[in-house]
């Protein structure tokens, strides 16, 4: 009898135990992971806060750096005012300081002067016609807009060239700040400012809103730039440690405790129909 007794609790409750530890192996794994989603979401938001103010202290510098030499370099309000004319010592100066602009800051595309008393643009390579510039469209943009935040990414082609390049562009009124002489523009090179970004984040784990995507990731971070006027949004790569945890909710953890709770009266109900059989 005892045996017998012994062995109908056993069979009994030995399944709904299986079940219930089960459940709660499950549910502290749920939460451990949900722990550690959260703290990835805070490093990526720090991480993608870094490279934002990354970039725009990149892009001021080189901005800062190129109105500074515009404003101290006599060689720019001479240009403008006509009087630097092709062949002229002043003229090659100037193309120079262009030159060392250029070299100095590794982000920089190109950088060139449009001249609006005789619609003459000043490049590295010289002085032509603006009518004849690869870039005139921009210029022409530029001289009835009064943004002068950062441009979205742009194609520059330049003669002869199969190729295009993408680039980013502001522009600023000669002389400074609000002249009506002319204009200065600075063309960033798209590709070597995603190698910057590049060197501050891991490939591997995070990746851009457009890689995100395109590999069914999950994004984690949303931040506007309002210097910029670009959107900064990242998040995790699939095939990751975390990925699986996107379709963990609150719902899971409920539906675990309902069968926790389940399983508390399911051993009472046993435990007191045995209880009456034996007694």
């Amino acid at each position: 009898m005892r045996k017998s007794w012994y062995r109908r609790l056993l069979f009994s409750y030995f399944p709904i135990f299986m079940l219930t530890v089960s459940i709660l192996i499950f549910l502290s794994f749920l939460i451990v992971n949900e722990i550690s989603r959260n703290e990835t979401g805070k490093a990526n938001r720090i991480t993608t806060g870094f490279v934002m103010d990354s970039v725009e202290n990149s892009l001021t510098k080189v901005e800062m750096d190129v109105l500074n030499e515009a404003e101290t370099n006599k060689s720019y309000s001479t240009f403008l005012n006509g009087q630097a004319q092709s062949g002229s010592m002043m003229l090659y100066d100037l193309v120079g300081s262009l030159r060392t602009l250029k070299d100095n800051h590794e982000l920089v595309h190109s950088i060139y002067i449009y001249r609006t008393k005789d619609h003459k643009v000043l490049t590295t390579s010289g002085l032509q016609d603006a009518s004849t510039f690869v870039d005139y469209p921009y210029i022409e943009q530029a001289l009835r807009s009064e943004d002068r935040q950062w441009s979205p990414v742009r194609e520059w082609k330049e003669p002869g060239k199969h190729t295009s390049e993408r680039v980013i562009s502001t522009h600023k009124r000669l002389p400074l700040p609000f002249g009506g002489q002319g204009l200065l523009v600075i063309n960033i090179g798209v590709y070597p400012l995603e190698q910057v970004i590049s060197q501050m984040t891991n490939p591997a784990v995070s990746g851009t809103e457009d890689a995100v995507k395109a590999e069914d990731g999950q994004q984690l971070t949303h931040l506007l730039s309002p210097r910029l006027g670009w959107s900064f949004d990242s998040g995790i790569r699939a095939g990751q440690l975390f990925e699986w945890v996107s379709v963990i909710s609150y719902d899971w953890i409920a539906i675990g405790l309902a069968v926790v709770i389940l399983a508390v009266v399911y051993i009472i109900y046993v435990t007191r129909r045995i209880t009456d059989q034996f007694s």
